[in-house]
């Protein structure tokens, strides 16, 4: 019974050799390279190719700190959330995609690929929270959510109003309401509602804060649905 060897790249050859070198002899430069799929692995693949409507684009440009996506289920409200994470990761990356990084140590590339993947995920633009999986998960966390409200980069808040509201999810979205608006941080909040119906689901002074930016509805057909 034979066994096959599997296939190496140049690069994993030459970090192997590398890695056995006596220290202060010379070592093999390496250039690694990141693929998409690396950088974009902890995004579902539905969104992995979605890229920010002229709507959306247009408001990010002419509003202030807060921007409501609202309409009826699979319009791609959630794809734009997603949009702008891709596009944020994808203005980022593009140079270790395309050039990659010069290295003279024996990094094995698996490694390195890991390391400046993840670190480039630290650095996102743009993080996506949503009620049914995090504001509801981190019930009565005061601290998550203080954290959650500070956060500098585009803040999306995805689905709310899904579902009749609790009291822990009504106090969560006026503190992060309240507090982004009076600081001007980017937020961007998704939801089936109307307005008027988030008016009725929450409260009127959230309904405020959660409008009182621009305005977006998405229309059409549903996208989740086969044609």
């Amino acid at each position: 019974m034979t066994t096959e060897n599997p296939i190496k790249s140049v690069g994993e050859i030459a970090s192997e050799i590398n890695a056995a070198l006596p220290r202060g002899v010379m070592r093999v430069p390496i250039t690694h390279r990141l693929t998409w799929d690396q950088i974009l692995a902890d995004i579902p693949p539905e969104y992995r190719d979605a890229t920010p409507n002229a709507i959306l684009s247009a408001a990010m440009v002419s509003t202030g700190a807060s921007i409501m996506l609202h309409g009826k289920p699979g319009t791609g409200k959630t794809y734009q959330a997603y949009a702008l994470l891709v596009a944020d990761r994808r203005k980022r990356g593009v140079m270790l995609v395309e050039a990659g990084e010069t290295v003279y140590v024996g990094l094995p590339l698996d490694s390195w690929c890991r390391e400046k993947a993840d670190a480039l995920r630290s650095r996102d633009q743009v993080r996506i929270i949503t009620e049914a999986g995090d504001i509801r998960a981190n019930r009565y966390d005061h601290r998550w959510l203080a954290k959650v409200a500070e956060y500098r980069g585009t803040l999306v808040v995805d689905d709310i109003g899904f579902t009749k509201p609790t009291e822990w999810v009504t106090e969560a979205v006026y503190h992060l309401a309240n507090e982004r608006r009076a600081w001007r941080l980017r937020t961007i909040w998704t939801t089936n509602l109307t307005p008027e119906e988030l008016r009725d689901a929450f409260s009127p002074a959230i309904a405020s804060r959660l409008s009182g930016g621009a305005v977006v509805e998405l229309t059409g057909r549903d996208r989740r649905v086969s044609s």
